[in-house]
């Protein structure tokens, strides 16, 4: 598949963002009628696990028509802070959890990519700080996108705000990984929005938006959305609300 997409195509990557919404609601019920006991959370009075949220995930994506070749990512706690950490393990109370769903819809073999981060239980000041910088940097990309530009400039867009928010842009600790990617028949297509991609941007490129902030003492969190580039700007593919705080 080209950079480009078809009207059709960009059709069959909406419908299996749609279809993702879907599961991302199921998580936030379930975050919605837990409770925090101590250090773990509560769910039909058995331990939340990132297991049962896979299991949850997954079951309700089969039966959507849906496939998961490369996984998905339900990880809190210090796990967060790696990324690509599918998550294993209790679902910790009063951290960010990074939910990251990418699923193929196997009658179109078009893929989805989303990714929102929640805390159950009390958000403490410093990480409210880091989820509003992330946010920060995911709107002020998304107004920067027209086409034309290189890709490497939404990126630089996204880190000079968490560069000005204090926190770091390398390769070990805070900003780790590119801003985004091109999503189609393969959920890692080209372009990348990184560093030095003198890509241009054009209409019809499909790409997510995923600024995250990553620190091994304190967990990850990453925000991410899958839009189309117009001729004026950008359209968001993507219908899953920015929910944050679940008590």
């Amino acid at each position: 598949m080209g950079l480009i997409k078809s009207d059709a195509e960009v059709v069959s990557i909406e419908h299996s963002l749609q279809v993702t919404a879907g599961a991302f609601a199921l998580v936030e019920q379930i975050l919605k009628q837990s409770t925090v006991a101590g250090e773990v959370v509560l769910y039909k009075k058995e331990v939340l696990t990132s297991e049962y949220l896979h299991e949850i995930v997954t079951t309700y994506l089969s039966e959507h028509n849906f496939a998961m070749p490369e996984g998905l990512i339900i990880s809190s706690g210090l796990d967060a802070a790696e990324p690509h950490h599918k998550g294993i393990g209790p679902i910790i109370p009063h951290t960010a959890i990074v939910v990251d769903i990418f699923p193929q819809d196997t009658k179109s073999g078009m893929y989805a990519d989303i990714t929102r981060s929640y805390v159950k239980g009390e958000v403490y000041k410093e990480l409210q700080r880091q989820y509003d910088t992330v946010v920060a940097a995911h709107q002020a990309a998304l107004k920067s996108i027209r086409p034309g530009i290189p890709a490497h400039e939404v990126y630089d867009v996204a880190c000079q705000v968490i560069v000005d928010a204090g926190y770091d842009v390398s390769k070990t600790v805070g900003f780790v990984h590119s801003l985004g990617h091109g999503v189609g028949e393969a959920v890692h297509e080209a372009p990348r929005l990184g560093a030095g991609d003198e890509t241009l941007l054009e209409a019809g490129m499909v790409v997510t938006i995923e600024p995250g902030l990553y620190y091994p003492d304190q967990g990850g969190i990453r925000v991410e959305d899958t839009i189309l580039i117009t001729e004026t700007g950008y359209r968001n593919l993507t219908n899953v609300p920015y929910t944050w705080h679940i008590p």
